[in-house]
C-alpha cells in the first residue's frame, strides 16, 4: 500500500529499479484527481482519504469491501510540514504481522520516526540521512524557497540550502 500516493511515482521508481518485478500497489491519497496517473503507472486500488484521520484503515476497507491487511506500507514525502509524523500510526491497522514500513521525508519532519515505529511493535532495520536536494532562499528572511531548477547566476545573493531525507525502514 502507498501511503500518500499521487500520481504513483513510487511504483515507477520501483519499476525502473527493477522492471522485471510484477508487484502489485494499492495507493491511498486524499486527491482523487491525481489517481488516473497512478492508474496509468499500473495501481490496482485507488482510495481517496485523508490519511491525517484516525480512520484512515476503515476508509481504505470501506472502500475495498474488505478488512485487506498489507505486507508493505510506503509513504515518501508525506509526513512533511502538512501531515504530521504523529499520524503515521494511523496506517498501522493497514499492516499485517510480518509487515515491512517504509517511510522517507524531510529530515526536520520525520525525528520521532524510530520511536513511533518502535510503539507499534516495529523494529527499525534501516535509517539513513542524506542529501536529497538543494533549494534556493531569497535570502530575505521572508522564508521564500524555490526549487534549485534554475539558473542561479542571475539571481542576486544566492542561499542554497540542502534538503535533507530521511529513510527508515521497519519491520515485525
Amino acid at each position: 500500500m502507498d501511503i500518500g500516493c499521487g500520481s504513483g511515482l513510487v511504483k515507477e521508481a520501483f519499476r525502473s529499479h527493477d522492471p522485471t518485478k510484477n508487484l502489485i500497489f494499492d495507493g491511498v491519497d486524499f486527491s482523487a484527481n491525481m489517481f488516473e496517473k497512478a492508474r496509468q503507472r499500473g495501481y490496482r486500488n485507488l482510495v481517496c482519504a485523508n490519511i491525517s484521520q484516525k480512520d484512515v484503515a476503515r476508509a481504505v476497507w470501506d472502500d475495498l469491501g474488505n478488512e485487506k491487511k498489507y505486507s508493505a506500507l510506503v509513504s515518501v514525502g508525506v509526513y512533511s510540514d502538512f501531515i504530521s509524523q504523529f499520524n503515521l500510526p494511523f496506517i498501522f491497522d493497514l499492516a499485517d504481522e510480518h509487515t515491512v514500513v517504509a517511510v522517507a521525508g524531510r529530515e526536520d519532519n520525520l525525528c520521532l520516526v524510530p520511536s513511533i515505529l518502535n510503539a507499534r511493535g516495529f523494529e527499525v532495520v534501516h535509517q539513513e540521512n542524506g542529501v536529497a536536494h538543494y533549494v534556493y532562499s531569497d535570502n530575505q528572511d521572508t522564508g521564500n524557497f524555490f526549487s534549485f531548477s534554475f539558473n542561479s547566476r542571475s539571481l542576486p545573493n544566492p542561499k542554497f540550502e540542502k534538503v535533507i531525507y530521511s529513510y527508515f525502514i521497519g519491520k515485525r
